[in-house]
């Protein structure tokens, strides 16, 4: 069974500051309600009236693996301390 992606609102923050020229604010409060929230794809799609949980999964990978790149990134500057 695959792990559900989660991430605290302040990790959200963090990404949501970096992805703001990529990705449009709909979008990203998609993937806020899906990875900080909890709420299921579809809900979310629901939400937005978009019709497949697709788009959502979308973003939601897209901002996961920009804080697994952050998270990178925060430990080699503290290993280079």
């Amino acid at each position: 069974m695959q792990r559900k992606r989660r991430m605290t609102a302040e990790e959200f923050e963090v990404v949501r500051v970096r992805l703001a020229q990529r990705i449009n604010a709909t979008r990203l409060e998609a993937a806020r309600l899906a990875l900080v929230e909890g709420m299921t794809l579809q809900s979310v799609a629901d939400r937005f009236n978009w019709s497949s949980r697709q788009t959502v999964n979308c973003v939601n990978r897209i901002a996961f693996d920009d804080l697994v790149e952050y998270r990178k990134l925060v430990a080699w500057l503290d290993s280079a301390r």
